[in-house]
């Protein structure tokens, strides 16, 4: 049980909670099993746009539309350099979910060999991989909202650049949403029932 503590002890301080939260441009996709599955879309970028499209309440009005044609390159040129550095922070974030369900599902393995019951752990576990999932599935909108933003030709199409930029907006919202979710629920739930087991005392005389 002592080891068992140890292990508690080090997944309580969680990396994932000091991991803050990423609130601009994602552009890359985490494919491993624990954290973000992704899968390609069959739309084309121009049937997402035409979507945007009917999705943007207010179209832009003709003087709106001549100030997106003379700013919207640059604003593209920006859009695609802050990409480039959020990659990272996704890239972390994603690794650090793996950390977390992977040690979780260790930790069940060892608490089920020391006879403790981990029936709440579990359940919690299986939460927090579906509030995962889902951060990955509107991650994958919200990089498809970004990619068809820095890729529509502005000039020729600002109605089309402006409704992808609500787009991803909007998306947006929902990503941090859902990091903020998984977060919370970490902290919130999964860390007092580890917590709880911690401080329980060992059954049927386990001393490891």
């Amino acid at each position: 049980m002592k080891r068992l503590k140890l292990i508690l002890s080090s997944l309580i301080v969680t990396p994932l909670l000091l991991i803050p939260v990423v609130a601009h441009a994602a552009t890359t996709t985490t494919t491993t099993e624990t954290t973000t599955e992704t899968t390609t879309t069959t739309e084309t970028p121009e049937k997402r746009i035409a979507k945007y499209k009917l999705a943007l309440k207010t179209k832009p009005t003709a003087a709106e539309q001549i100030k997106i044609k003379a700013n919207c390159k640059a604003a593209q040129v920006k859009g695609r350099i802050l990409s480039a550095q959020i990659t990272q922070k996704i890239t972390l974030r994603s690794a650090a979910y793996v950390a977390v369900t992977g040690k979780i599902d260790g930790l069940i393995t060892d608490l089920k060999a020391a006879n403790v019951d981990t029936t709440k752990l579990q359940t919690e576990r299986d939460a927090l991989q579906k509030l995962i999932t889902t951060y990955g599935t509107d991650l994958k909108v919200y990089q498809e909202n970004l990619t068809d933003m820095n890729a529509v030709d502005c000039t020729t199409d600002p109605v089309g650049f402006k409704a992808s930029l609500e787009a991803a907006r909007t998306s947006q919202a929902t990503v941090l949403k859902d990091i903020k979710a998984i977060k919370a629920y970490v902290k919130d739930t999964i860390k007092p029932t580890l917590e709880d087991i911690k401080n329980s005392k060992p059954t049927n005389g386990s001393t490891q």
